[in-house]
């Protein structure tokens, strides 16, 4: 029941949650080959082609900058009690209708629910990840073993204070300081943000704010455009700003922290994200453990099945293990700001 293929075969039949930010920014995912992999993140300077004289044999273009770097990405690795070998052992049940249940259909059912459990729970620090990555610039990655972050640079990141803040209705400005944070990337990157991404308190000051209110009269119902949007958990569409041909969004979520058993939130209530929608590739990195001949080997993908028996307790163990490294197209490709105190 708990063969590679098998294992392989039922996370084929998951579920995954429906995540927002995930829906939004993640473009692709790549698999590589090895636990440590090199990460080319962009810092374009968009430099244009010189012109030359009539008999000039050219004149060397100097490429826009990347900055080239080797990572090892955390490894997320959650177990469980496996019991659907178990299940193999019993005789085929019925339902209250009289239809049988056999054993191997029961076993099946148990391993992808334990596999999807597993699953989730990854799927949330991917999340958590990519929300602390857009947020602050930084990925941390802490556990019981380990204690590090990631970063690609720094981030372009601020905290709004006097006048500035939202709260102060008389001179600040929601929607100018988005046109001109939305230029200033342009500027720097040649990235265009298409998206908002609003915090709940930071939603309620910008849809309240009286600078903002006329506009979204004209803007929330988005008669003219009929695109479907698969937004994920925790997330609400508001409308579009059409000067700027941004969509704006509202996100709320939480998850329960493994280190701190505590409830904390994956995108900070009083914040703004500008983004480009789908401006990541997710990397996984390969993971080494033992196969089935007790051997060690080098497993390649985004989702690593083992599972194991603890002969002296008689307990049987299912882990399910992922290495994710969310990487930018660019390192100061997106903003963030505080705009409440």
């Amino acid at each position: 029941m708990y063969e590679l293929q098998v294992l392989i075969a039922a996370l084929g039949q998951i579920k995954r949650p429906n995540m927002f930010l995930w829906n939004l920014l993640v473009r692709a995912t790549k698999e590589r080959e090895t636990a440590k992999f090199e990460v080319h993140t962009k810092n374009a300077r968009r430099t244009m082609a010189p012109f030359v004289g009539k008999y000039s044999g050219g004149q060397f273009f100097e490429k826009d900058g990347f900055t080239i770097n080797e990572f090892e990405p955390g490894k997320i690795m959650p177990k469980t009690v496996a019991h659907a070998d178990d299940l193999l052992k019993q005789q085929f049940g019925q339902t209250q209708y009289g239809n049988y249940v056999s054993a191997e259909d029961r076993a099946v059912n148990q391993l992808v629910d334990e596999l999807e459990e597993l699953d989730t729970a990854i799927t949330r620090t991917e999340n958590w990840m990519l929300g602390k990555l857009m947020t602050t610039g930084v990925m941390p990655i802490v556990g019981k073993t380990v204690n590090r972050a990631i970063t690609f640079g720094e981030a372009n990141t601020e905290d709004l204070s006097g006048n500035d803040l939202w709260s102060d209705t008389t001179n600040s400005d929601p929607i100018n300081y988005i046109k001109i944070k939305q230029l200033e990337v342009l500027k720097e990157t040649g990235i265009l943000i298409d998206s908002i991404v609003l915090g709940s308190d930071a939603a309620t000051a910008f849809q309240n704010h009286p600078k903002v209110t006329e506009k979204l009269k004209y803007t929330s119902a988005d008669v003219l455009r009929i695109e479907p949007r698969s937004l994920g958990d925790g997330a609400k569409f508001l409308g579009t700003i059409p000067e700027l041909n941004v969509d704006i969004y509202v996100f709320v979520d939480w998850v329960i922290n493994p280190e701190t058993k505590e409830e904390e939130e994956i995108f900070p209530s009083k914040g703004i994200l500008g983004v480009k929608k789908g401006s990541v590739v997710v990397n996984y990195g390969a993971i080494a453990q033992l196969n089935d001949a007790e051997e060690n080997q080098i497993f390649i993908g985004n989702r690593i099945p083992k599972r194991w028996a603890d002969k002296d307790n008689d307990v049987k163990y299912l882990r399910l293990g992922s290495a994710p490294l969310p990487v930018p197209d660019d390192a100061r490709g997106w903003f963030y700001s505080a705009v409440l105190d």
